[in-house]
């Protein structure tokens, strides 16, 4: 069996739409699983009304292609929340969708990273998830005793997190250890080199705790696709260029080649030059120089694509656009990630405490998501500009949506 597998929001949106295609290429890549929500909400909806349709096209369509789902058991209601707070409403979400599904899946995951706040639904805490896995644990092998228990995800590799979950009982209650060890991409070349330590940590854990080793599975690692470059870039940049100096720009453009800068090391000279409108007069500078940038000689100034920030420039880069200079902006949401100086002087992201939030909203970006800001929609129809959408012909625009949205609320 091939251990390798995709995680994917096959039970809504446009995965759900996009998913008998996308098990056919899965399954010719020699990918057999797939890890999917499972959650309550798509489930029980009203309160006391039960719909499974959604799921059965899913593990259909898996059976079809040979591809094993892990489902995730998880998330909260409107009525029940958070789940933990109301085991007796949770274990009989988790008991119809066992019962149903036990025949044709065998492993089944409890939560999703917990030891963020955002998905536990309250201040994370390893003793509450210790209570909250053995309920869900023993509800499962009631109904069936091969069915297998995997530990909730987590978020990183959190040591800390999970020995106090073993002190408190947990290694009883799963089969299979799981983490999501994200190195963060190009941004973190020093969590790289700790991977092999990290992974060690948790089976030395489950060991002193549990009194033998466990399987330790991967369900969520690697970073995002890289920014679209070249012609996208410079339809953007151009356009913006276009509607804040229909008469040209007064002077040079300021783009940034560093190569202690992970997202700028390949944009050398011929990589800026596909980028920036046709014939525009720039230079490069690596970060620390654009402290000195004079918005005369430079009025406008174009940051490597991509959403990573060293913070220690933060200041510089401010008072450059207070002091008259036109800042631009690609490829994700500005300032959500800030970035380190790591210890062979690279700039990399930090695993603990990655976002930028208070970075963001210095520079007046807030930014929405539905994980983050109750009421904000998960998923929501995107409409193309004229020009991106040539150079996105290949997917259907009306598939295509967004999760993130800019606020000019405080």
């Amino acid at each position: 069996m091939s251990p390798y597998g995709t995680c994917s929001h096959l039970g809504g949106g446009q995965e759900h739409d996009a998913m008998p295609r996308n098990m056919t290429l899965m399954r010719e890549a020699g990918i057999e699983w797939a890890r999917a929500d499972f959650s309550w909400s798509g489930i029980e909806r009203p309160q006391g009304t039960w719909n499974f349709e959604h799921l059965d096209r899913v593990v259909k369509n898996a059976e079809e292609q040979g591809i094993h789902i892990l489902p995730i058991l998880d998330y909260s209601t409107s009525w029940a929340s958070p789940s933990y707070k109301n085991p007796e409403l949770w274990l009989e979400y988790v008991r119809r969708t066992v019962t149903h599904f036990k025949d044709k899946i065998r492993y089944w995951e409890v939560w999703n990273e917990q030891n963020l706040r955002n998905f536990w639904g309250d201040t994370p805490d390893p003793e509450e998830y210790a209570k909250f896995l053995r309920k869900t644990y023993l509800t499962i092998k009631e109904i069936d005793p091969e069915l297998l228990v995997v530990y909730g995800g987590l978020a990183g590799v959190p040591a800390e997190f999970y020995e106090k979950s073993l002190q408190a009982g947990a290694g009883e209650f799963f089969d299979v250890m799981n983490i999501h060890p994200y190195r963060g991409g190009l941004v973190s070349q020093q969590a790289v080199k700790h991977f092999k330590e990290d992974i060690q940590k948790f089976h030395d854990l489950t060991v002193r705790y549990c009194g033998k080793t466990k399987p330790l599975w991967i369900t969520e690692m690697g970073w995002a696709t890289p920014p679209v470059l070249g012609q996208n870039s410079r339809y953007f940049i151009s356009g913006v260029i276009e509607k804040l100096f229909p008469n040209g720009i007064p002077g040079k453009i300021a783009a940034v080649w560093d190569m202690h800068y992970p997202p700028s090391m390949g944009l050398n000279d011929a990589m800026w030059k596909k980028m920036l409108p046709e014939n525009a007069d720039f230079e490069l500078f690596p970060i620390e120089k654009t402290a000195a940038l004079d918005p005369k000689t430079f009025p406008v100034l174009v940051l490597p694509p991509g959403e990573d920030f060293p913070v220690t420039y933060a200041d510089e880069i401010r008072n450059y656009v207070k002091n008259g200079g036109t800042l631009i902006l690609h490829g994700g949401v500005p300032f959500y990630y800030q970035m380190v100086r790591g210890e062979d002087g690279y700039w990399v992201r930090p695993e603990k405490n990655p976002y930028a939030g208070s970075l963001s909203r210095s520079f007046r970006v807030r930014v929405l998501t539905w994980w983050t800001d109750k009421g904000t929609p998960e998923h929501t129809p995107l409409e193309l500009a004229p020009n991106v959408s040539e150079s996105l012909a290949k997917y259907p625009a009306e598939k295509l949506q967004g999760g993130r949205f800019f606020s000019d609320s405080e």
